[in-house]
């Protein structure tokens, strides 16, 4: 006791003198002890070995902290950047939110370190660090986590419970504790943690508990005494964090590779679509259109874009353009039909006009009762000849009007009906008609004048030399007047019918034949005006 009182002053200077000549040589006596001692202040007086550690850990922490605002203030300011485009499709493809794909990009997955801590004392059996981490002082980690374990296992876990501490998180970092039989591993990662790497640590954890059983009991803080095995384990731990870092890249770039592709195959396959429906719409009405006679020679051009059909080309007439516009809305009714063809008259061939003319001239003179010719000159048709009929003009010149390259028809044509070679006689010097010829002759006459109400009848009477006489000095006209009063009672209009009387003997009757072939009234028709037809082109 004297000689620990007399050395006692004097070992503090002792130490402090050796650090100087040979620092080493302190830390490598002091080393096997210091893990001891810790466990023994952790015992003694716990609270003030916190209260020791509180400081060096609670920078640590703010300083992560700082470190990992500014990542994500960085991450926020680029939102809109192509990284910001592709956490934005992530976040529709994986169902999470943005936010959290930021955060898990601010806290990449990093194991820190691997420490493996005797359980009874708080020693380090064995650890492991990455080459670019900052250094951490393993004993003091060690240290701490025992205390906190025991802290816990004291103070909060209720008598009768078994339970341990798994996992300690301060900012972006964990500290992942596995623990059995007499050690646990403590794993110092950043980030994200996937569960593939929690399994392996529980497998590691069972390998050295049935490996290395015995060594990890028996450990004394001797360096040496610690198998090679165990550090092998706890490097493999480094070594899967790692590849299943690696493995994610790939993965994730597959993922987004695909929806990015996606994103323009699809749009660009029902674009595809779309075209290959248009084209086939255009395919069907340019054939539709060939197969029209009327349309086949013209080229025609039929352009189909979204919900419109373009229409353009040339044809000769506005009908024809009306027509390729019926013909496609037909076969597209869904379609806005924009009908863009130009109605173009071509000057027509004038030896095809005249051909046709001529040809039409000989399809009317078939007509039983027409007689006419044509002549075409200077897209005009001059027509003459004589009908039956005064409708029949305009009939004539509609048939020639419709013709292609004639504007104008003249048709100096003359309603000349069959004539009429009824005769009625009278007795010598008389005027009164015979009752018979009233019934078979000018009941009929009436019908006919009836039948064609524009024709003009002249009623012409004769009379011989041996009728004349003072009672009757007009006898020839008064014949015609009778007959032209008795048309008028059989409902002829007057104004329809003149009268004229004439001495000389009438036609076909010769000088030596009876006189009274000569007291007779005939008829003839009174010729109608002809006209000149234009009529509008269109």
């Amino acid at each position: 006791k004297e000689i620990a009182q007399a050395l006692g002053p004097e070992i503090g200077a002792a130490i402090r003198e050796q650090i100087k000549i040979d620092r080493n040589e302190i830390a490598a006596a002091l080393a096997p002890t210091i893990g001891r001692s810790i466990k023994e202040q952790v015992t003694l007086e716990r609270d003030s070995m916190v209260d020791a550690l509180y400081p060096v850990i609670g920078s640590t922490i703010t300083r992560y902290l700082g470190e990992a605002i500014q990542e994500i203030n960085e991450k926020v300011s680029q939102t809109f950047s192509t990284q910001g485009l592709k956490r934005k499709v992530q976040s529709k493809v994986q169902g999470v939110s943005e936010a959290e794909l930021i955060l898990r990009e601010v806290s990449r997955f990093v194991v820190q370190a691997v420490f493996l801590i005797h359980k009874g004392s708080g020693l380090i059996i064995a650890e492991i660090k990455q080459p670019d981490q900052a250094e951490m002082e393993a004993e003091m980690v060690a240290g701490m986590l025992t205390a906190i374990r025991s802290f816990i296992n004291d103070c909060i876990i209720q008598t009768g419970e078994i339970s341990e501490l798994n996992e300690i998180e301060y900012g972006d970092c964990k500290i992942i504790i596995e623990v059995a039989g007499y050690c646990y591993l403590a794993v110092v990662v950043k980030g994200d943690c996937p569960k593939a790497f929690i399994k392996k640590i529980r497998q590691t954890m069972t390998t050295l508990v049935l490996k290395y059983s015995q060594p990890i009991e028996e450990f004394d803080g001797d360096p040496d005494s610690v198998p090679e095995g165990i550090h092998s384990q706890i490097e493999a731990l480094i070594r899967v964090a790692t590849r299943l870092k690696t493995e994610q890249k790939p993965i994730t770039l597959l993922i987004l590779g695909s929806v990015i592709l996606s994103l323009i195959l699809i749009p660009w396959g029902i674009y595809q679509y779309r075209q290959h429906n248009l084209r086939q719409l255009e395919t069907t009405l340019t054939t539709a259109l060939g197969s029209e006679p009327e349309l086949a020679i013209y080229a025609l051009e039929v352009k189909a874009q979204g919900k419109k059909l373009a229409l353009a080309g040339k044809v000769p007439s506005a009908r024809l353009k009306d027509k390729v516009g019926k013909i496609a809305q037909q076969i597209a009714p869904n379609f806005q039909i924009e009908n863009r063809i130009i109605a173009v008259k071509i000057p027509p061939d004038p030896v095809k006009v005249a051909s046709e003319v001529k040809q039409m001239a000989t399809i009317m003179n078939q007509i039983s009762g027409i007689s006419i010719s044509a002549n075409y000159q200077d897209s005009k048709v001059s027509l003459k000849g004589k009908v039956i009929k005064s409708e029949d003009i305009q009939k004539i010149t509609q048939a020639f009007d419709k013709i292609e390259g004639v504007d104008s028809v003249i048709a100096n044509l003359t309603v000349q009906p069959l004539p009429i070679p009824t005769r009625i006689y009278f007795n010598f010097g008389s005027t009164e008609l015979v009752l018979k010829d009233l019934r078979g002759k000018l009941q009929p006459l009436a019908q006919y004048l009836k039948r064609y109400p524009d024709l003009k009848l002249r009623i012409i009477g004769y009379s011989h030399q041996q009728e004349q006489s003072r009672k009757h000095p007009e006898l020839a006209l008064e014949r015609a007047q009778t007959i032209q009063n008795i048309l008028e009672d059989l409902g002829i209009d007057r104004r329809r019918l003149e009268a004229e009387g004439k001495t000389e003997r009438p036609g076909g009757v010769e000088e030596n034949q009876e006189p009274w072939l000569s007291q007779t009234v005939l008829f003839e028709i009174i010729p109608l005006k002809s006209k000149e037809h234009k009529p509008a082109k269109p």
